[in-house]
Order: structure tokens, then C-alpha cells, then sequence
């Protein structure tokens, strides 16, 4: 088994980051700097084609579940925007109504609600994606998150695509196009309302124009599939 393989089944079953991750929730524990930005690193050094060949070769989606299938009105919300004013606001631990309220620092007055919605949205994903985690609904910074915003965009770029590799509904759809001329998104996520299924859709798109975005030749074929 290669060294390539094994960094990519441990960052797939995300073993350095749980462990991390878990640390970081003790105020005694100290930020191992160095060892997080050098695992990134090594991370977006690896070819984008390794990852996709991971998930052709190790697939393990057995099912799906409403979680899989990400909501956010900003995708710079739910990546460097919110990593940057957790941090700044000190990383204490934060619940919806907090994070809504960090991001939605305009000035403008909203109800509470469209608060709590806006930082469920986009912390969920934050944590669908790794930046984030939590405890009793409460989010903090994930070891990723703490950084994200000290490495380079090229970097954040690599990274988030990497990341995006890890969610099941894209796994799902990325393991079909094998087989399939076209896979329909729909079909992958019919357990949903269709009002539900119709309102994340461009969310999933998102995520998947990174992907392209981010890929050689044979990678955009296959990606290119999902409809």
C-alpha cells in the first residue's frame, strides 16, 4: 500500500482531523500549526484524478441522507467568510442565531429568524465540508477552518475541491457517471420534497462547477455527466 493511498484513505475517513479536532475542544490543548498547514499542503499536492480514482475504487455510499444534500446562499459564506469572523470573534463556540449574525454584519436589522436560518444553512456545510465542527449544536472552528484563511487562494481552491470529493451525494453522482451517459441529480435525492430537491439544486451545482473547474480533461467528461 503506498503512502499516496494511505493519505488518501485517512483524509477520506477524515482520521487526522477527528483526532485534531477533538483536541482543539480542550482550552489547555495547544494549536499544532505547523502539523495542520504541512497535512494541507500534502493534501493539495496530491493530483485531483487520485481522488476520483479513490472514490471509483473505494466507494461507500450506501445511502443518503437530507444532510448530504448541502443549502447555502453564498458559498464564500460557508468557506473563508465564515472561517474568518469565527476566528476573529474568538472561536468560543457559536450557534445559529451567532453565525447569522457574523455574516450577516451589513448593518442591516433582520428577525431572528432569518438569522438562525442563514447561519444553519451556511454552518452546516461549513461542517458538511470540514471547517467546521460541533458539539451540542454549538460550532466551532475545525483544524482546517482555523487556517483556511492563512494558506494561499490556490491552496483554499485545491483544498475545497479536495473536500468536496468527501460528500456523499457527490461521491453518489461522481460513481454513476461510470456507467450512465447522463445522471440526473433528481434521481440521486428523490427522498426530498420537490420543492426542496428544486431549491438546493444550484448549491449542487455549485459544488460540482469547482470540481470541473479544478480538472483535467478526462475528469470534466466524467463530471460533466451530472445533469
Amino acid at each position: 500500500m503506498d503512502d499516496t493511498y494511505v493519505t488518501l484513505s485517512n483524509f477520506f475517513n477524515k482520521t487526522f482531523e477527528k483526532d485534531i479536532n477533538s483536541k482543539m475542544m480542550y482550552y489547555s490543548y495547544e494549536f499544532e500549526y505547523e502539523k495542520i498547514y504541512n497535512y494541507i499542503k500534502g493534501i493539495v499536492d496530491i493530483p485531483l484524478n487520485d481522488f476520483i480514482n479513490y472514490i471509483l475504487n473505494n466507494y461507500d455510499v450506501f445511502f443518503l441522507e437530507a444532510c448530504d444534500v448541502v443549502q447555502f446562499s453564498d458559498f464564500e459564506d460557508c468557506t473563508k467568510n465564515i472561517c474568518r469572523e469565527i476566528k476573529d470573534a474568538g472561536d468560543k463556540g457559536y450557534k445559529f442565531i451567532d453565525i447569522g449574525k457574523l455574516l450577516l454584519n451589513d448593518g442591516k436589522i433582520r428577525k431572528d429568524g432569518a438569522y438562525i436560518k442563514y447561519g444553519e444553512n451556511h454552518a452546516k456545510t461549513a461542517k458538511e465540508l470540514g471547517l467546521l465542527t460541533s458539539l451540542s449544536n454549538t460550532y466551532f472552528l475545525s483544524c482546517f477552518g482555523y487556517i483556511f484563511n492563512d494558506i494561499s487562494t490556490q491552496d483554499q481552491e485545491k483544498l475545497i475541491c479536495r473536500l468536496i470529493l468527501r460528500n456523499k451525494l457527490i461521491k453518489r453522482l461522481i460513481y454513476r457517471c461510470q456507467t450512465a451517459d447522463v445522471v440526473l441529480y433528481d434521481d440521486e435525492v428523490s427522498f426530498l420534497s420537490l420543492s426542496t430537491i428544486n431549491r438546493r439544486k444550484p448549491n449542487i451545482i455549485k459544488l460540482i462547477s469547482i470540481i470541473i473547474r479544478n480538472s483535467d480533461s478526462c475528469i470534466i467528461d466524467l463530471v460533466s455527466k451530472i445533469k
